[in-house]
């Protein structure tokens, strides 16, 4: 064997040990590139489920409800603290009818249902507190979301004396 061809023989060596060490790398770097794509993905994933969980959110209106105590009389107030409003509300005693709460069965007859109650919005129900009347009662809320959907919440309501 000539040098020359001893010399080529040598350098390709190293080329292909060279290109080997390089490939090598590649192999590592793209199977990160990979990594970080999943990543991406997922992360993505989760962005859409935040956004559609968001705008679901935002067609479901909230309700509140309390008793307060002012001057000496007593009012149920319901609020919506939603971002859109509720259509058809109603109230139900829990475990009962609602002539055995302290609402007015007369007063809730003549508010209820609530057509529309817009966002920011209440409407007060008098209370009639006497000696009798239990210090908490269980009432049930129920509305429809602008986007045709029923929701329900309870609320337990309690008597300061």
């Amino acid at each position: 064997m000539t040098p020359f061809e001893s010399l080529s023989l040598v350098i390709s060596c190293i080329a292909a040990l060279l290109s080997f060490i390089v490939w090598n790398g590649q192999r590592a770097l793209h199977k990160k590139s990979n990594e970080l794509q999943e990543a991406t993905a997922e992360l993505a994933r989760k962005q859409l489920e935040l956004i559609k969980d968001s705008e679901e959110k935002s067609q479901v209106a909230e309700l509140g409800m309390n008793l307060s105590h002012l001057h000496g009389s007593a009012r149920v107030e319901i609020w919506n603290i939603g971002t859109t409003e509720a259509l058809d509300i109603e109230i139900a005693l829990k475990n009962g009818e609602i002539g055995k709460s302290f609402l007015i069965p007369s007063e809730v007859a003549a508010k209820l249902p609530i057509k529309r109650l817009r966002r920011n919005e209440h409407v007060s129900l008098i209370a009639a507190v006497t000696l009798d009347t239990p210090a908490s009662q269980d009432f049930v809320l129920s509305w429809r979301n602008p986007n045709g959907s029923l929701s329900t919440d309870e609320f337990t309501l309690q008597l300061w004396r």
